[in-house]
């Protein structure tokens, strides 16, 4: 097992622990619709490449559960938790992988650009 799946794996599991703390939420009528909109806003937010049909069924899913009544909400989230299973996540943990580095890089010149700036202005005093 390589280190990529590693992590599909372990975003998988971060990913079904967060649809089990909604079910959490739900039965203690707690503010579980915000909690399923991080959800889908984190899943709004994946690379096109990536979207395969068990990801489409998994967002529908998700965002029919404001309007299922307990026992189907909860049926429905178990539902979920074994489509992420299925659904292909290398795209998306390389693409946040890769934005990750690109954020460093550009913290990186930044921080390099001032320094730069500020020794030259020191040179010309």
């Amino acid at each position: 097992m390589g280190t990529s799946d590693i992590i599909q794996e372990a975003y998988k599991d971060k990913m079904k622990n967060r649809l089990y703390g909604l079910l959490r939420e739900r039965e203690k009528d707690g503010e579980w619709e915000k909690y399923l909109d991080t959800i889908l806003i984190e899943l709004a937010g994946y690379d096109d490449g990536a979207k395969s049909i068990e990801y489409y069924t998994l967002y529908a899913k998700l965002a029919a559960c404001r309007y299922l009544s307990f026992k189907y909400y909860r049926k429905t989230i178990f539902e979920c938790m074994n489509l992420f299973d299925r659904v292909d996540l290398k795209w998306v943990i390389l693409m946040k992988f890769m934005l990750k580095e690109w954020t460093k890089m550009v913290r990186l010149d930044r921080k390099e650009f001032r320094h730069e700036r500020k020794k030259n202005l020191i040179k010309f005093t």
